[in-house]
């Protein structure tokens, strides 16, 4: 039985836009080209590909390099990622159902607080609907590390097993979700993985869980 859904925000709750990924992977590679002293280019931008598939988190890969926790995110939120964002009528129908339920919310995010606020009020997603709202600064290490996702059993006050965790990535989102002992949901996937409890193409479809 589940009783506290928590969610990831960056790609499960959005997706970005072609634009923004594209501005997205090159202030990654400006970055990357800065601390590395390494020119900008395809192979430094491989080389910066191949240790997001080590750590799968960009946070992650700056943390590796020796920068601070909010790194990544203090650089990003510059962009105004907000600007690349509009609401999108199924996500907030989503939250619109599942406000009726008997179910408590949470969000656990590398992101930071101030800008998850603003990508939430630009997702029309209501933010009282939240029990809590954990980010990088409340946690101090990025995902997967295990620690923010025990802190989030702490904060539900239901046992793991009651707790639904939805995300969109398998080793940053749904491993340590399981990890730690609560039921998954990979969302704006086709194919079914065996990781996950459950899969879905639209982070909407959730709510087919509880029909």
């Amino acid at each position: 039985m589940i009783k506290h859904i928590c969610w990831d925000l960056d790609g499960t709750l959005y997706q970005p836009t072609p634009l923004l990924e594209k501005e997205l992977n090159a202030l990654r590679l400006k970055l990357y080209s800065e601390i590395t002293g390494k020119i900008q280019n395809a192979e430094t931008w491989t080389e910066y590909q191949t240790l997001y598939a080590k750590f799968n988190s960009h946070s992650a890969v700056f943390a590796s390099l020796g920068k601070p926790k909010e790194y990544w995110h203090n650089h990003r939120n510059k962009l105004k990622v907000t600007n690349y964002l509009e609401s999108e009528k199924r996500t907030t129908a989503l939250f619109e159902k599942l406000g009726k339920m008997n179910l408590t919310h949470g969000i656990f995010t590398d992101n930071m607080l101030i800008e998850t606020k603003k990508i939430l009020a630009t997702m029309e997603i209501p933010r009282s609907i939240f029990k809590y709202i954990l980010t990088i600064e409340q946690v101090g290490r990025p995902k997967p590390d295990l620690g923010g996702f025990r802190k989030v059993v702490e904060l539900s006050d239901v046992q793991p097993n009651e707790i639904l965790f939805v995300g969109d990535r398998v080793r940053t989102d749904i491993i340590p979700a399981k990890t730690v002992g609560m039921q998954t949901a990979l969302v704006w996937r086709e194919e079914k993985t065996s990781e996950a409890d459950y899969t879905f193409p639209h982070v909407a479809d959730v709510l087919n869980i509880f029909k």
